[in-house]
């Protein structure tokens, strides 16, 4: 995770390496300011694209795979979260800069959604990391609030993992 102001170098808590931070994560932060109330509470990570050198689509099939992420193409989600109790109407606001024609997109987590056609198809793939979250909060009659900006440059359906990413950019988030 980033917290800060994007971007602003930042020491990594496992290496002594200066890191900058992404700039798909100044994108998203610009998203985020001009879609909701900016907020000193931010929260933003970011997932490369990934290539297979080897095994396109033989990983779940027991196969040799040689993955291989390419750090200068990446999703970043900047955004809001916090824990609420279910009884409130949690909800979660997306906005993406790869579908500016959607505008901001909410979906009620309570009850916990499923996939459905009732969003734009790139939603589910948002709510594929946070359903599960929310199916472990539900036995505290707890859900989630959350308020997400994404951005990209992967090439969508161009073979480099763009869903992978968003998913790992939400679940880093959670």
């Amino acid at each position: 995770h980033y917290r800060h102001s994007p971007p602003s170098p930042r020491f990594t808590s496992n290496t002594s390496k200066l890191t900058m931070a992404p700039p798909q994560i100044s994108a998203a932060t610009d998203l985020f300011n001009t879609s909701f109330a900016p907020s000193s509470e931010l929260i933003s990570t970011f997932a490369p694209a990934r290539v297979n050198l080897i095994g396109e689509h033989t990983d779940y099939t027991s196969g040799s795979v040689l993955p291989l992420a390419i750090d200068n193409l990446g999703t970043a989600l900047v955004g809001t979260g916090a824990i609420a109790p279910a009884s409130t109407s949690p909800t979660l606001k997306v906005t993406s800069a790869s579908f500016p024609s959607d505008g901001i997109i909410t979906v009620p987590l309570n009850p916990i959604p499923s996939p459905t056609n009732d969003y734009p198809s790139w939603v589910n793939y948002v709510l594929a990391p946070v359903v599960p979250f929310l199916k472990n909060l539900a036995p505290q009659n707890s859900s989630l609030s959350l308020t997400f900006a994404l951005t990209s440059d992967i090439p969508l359906g161009g073979g480099l993992s763009s869903s992978a990413s968003l998913m790992v950019c939400i679940t880093k988030f959670l």
